[in-house]
């Protein structure tokens, strides 16, 4: 950046002019930071040294983190609904969940955003994919293999219809029935529909 924009920019956070903005404007810049560029950290170092990150008191922008951040940068897809959801939880990844949407919250009423990224940041790798951790060898390849296993999850061997057929009445019960066993197919504990229902009969006694 020149020096003189430097100097203007600086003008305009030390005059609290950035207030003003409409916090959309201000999340359409982190966007254009986050999927444009292929070093988002040269960007955030800028904020750090013009005195922007005061307006975002949840992070805690170290080198470290901004080593992460480029890594995803790396692995961008160019789908853009997905690569922000994983550029922006690579930035929330050690913050507290009340800390991940009063960040989001300063940036964007679409809430939804920061569902996802707490979503995605609580989810475990089940058992069944456990195997490919092995290959992951940094923050940003983690998370994305949790978005990829979390995106596309088996099909439960047994839904409601399973259990009316087995001769068990819609209730509470089902959810906790279809749970327990959709777990035990995650863990790779069973792997069929047929082990599913042998395993609902003996465990709850069903002829």
């Amino acid at each position: 950046m020149h020096e003189s924009t430097k100097k203007l920019c600086l003008q305009i956070v030390n005059d609290g002019r950035l207030e003003e903005l409409p916090k959309e404007r201000i999340f359409e810049e982190f966007k254009k930071l986050l999927l444009k560029s292929n070093k988002p950290s040269i960007g955030f170092k800028l904020m750090k040294e013009l005195g922007i990150l005061k307006y975002f008191p949840q992070l805690n922008i170290n080198e470290k983190m901004l080593s992460s951040i480029d890594e995803m940068a790396k692995l961008k897809t160019g789908s853009s609904k997905r690569d922000l959801i994983l550029m922006l939880a690579i930035i929330c990844i050690d913050l507290e969940e009340n800390s991940i949407f009063s960040f989001i919250d300063s940036l964007t009423n679409e809430y939804k955003i920061a569902n996802k990224i707490v979503s995605l940041l609580k989810f475990d790798i089940p058992k069944l994919f456990i195997n490919k951790q092995k290959e992951i060898n940094n923050k940003a390849q983690l998370l994305i293999l949790k978005f990829n296993i979390k995106e596309n999850l088996p099909k439960p061997f047994i839904g409601g219809r399973d259990l009316i057929e087995l001769g068990f009445e819609p209730g509470t019960m089902f959810k906790e029935i279809i749970d327990f066993v959709y777990k035990l197919q995650l863990d790779g504990q069973i792997s069929s529909k047929d082990e599913a229902i042998k395993l609902i009969k003996e465990t709850l006694d069903v002829s």
